[in-house]
């Protein structure tokens, strides 16, 4: 059996290296760029030809210019209380679930995006308990958090204002909503599927 041999040229990583860009090119994978980047990542939303990383021990959204994608460029940030644990955008708002990492707050800090270079905070609201993953539909915000799923009304993005909990039978780590059901992942208890209107 002949086993061909393989050689990768031109690509490497080092430890400053925290983003990474790959092109979607079938079952193959190779790094595109990457970006050094001051906080630690922990999750990242594209929309247009921008990423938006929310980062912990430098807590908040960092804006990146990815048109070039073999040159990522950091053109904004903007500070969140504690660790960005998950970003959801939503026409030129970005939805930021902070957790309560050290002692400090967690929540949901709504920040305008429309001109990217210059985001703005424009709400914040404090959810007592740890935000880990995010999801927007319509005019609400689902936070899963540690035991908990809040719903957070945004139809005024300005006054966002709590509506609705619900328990979760272990840590809610993320969420997607889709056609009316709010799918919850719940730590050791699996998937959590959850009708919302």
């Amino acid at each position: 059996m002949l086993i061909p041999k393989v050689t990768l040229t031109g690509n490497g990583f080092d430890e400053d290296t925290k983003f990474l860009m790959y092109p979607d090119i079938g079952n193959r994978k190779m790094v595109m760029g990457s970006l050094y980047m001051e906080g630690l990542p922990y999750s990242v939303a594209v929309s247009d030809d921008k990423a938006y990383v929310g980062c912990g021990y430098e807590p908040g959204l960092q804006v990146i210019d990815i048109s070039d994608p073999e040159n990522p460029q950091t053109i904004a940030y903007v500070k969140t209380p504690s660790t960005a644990r998950s970003v959801a955008i939503s026409e030129d708002k970005a939805y930021v679930a902070y957790d309560d990492d050290w002692g400090r707050p967690a929540g949901l800090q709504v920040i305008d995006i429309s001109d990217a270079k210059n985001p703005i905070t424009i709400a914040s609201v404090d959810t007592q308990s740890i935000a880990y993953g995010v999801a927007v539909s319509n005019d609400k915000v689902y936070l899963a958090g540690s035991g908990d799923l809040k719903v957070i009304d945004i139809s005024d993005p300005k006054n966002p204002s709590m509506i609705g909990y619900l328990d979760t039978l272990d840590s809610a780590f993320d969420i997607t909503v889709s056609d009316g059901k709010a799918y919850v992942a719940d730590g050791e208890s699996g998937l959590q599927v959850n009708r919302h209107k």
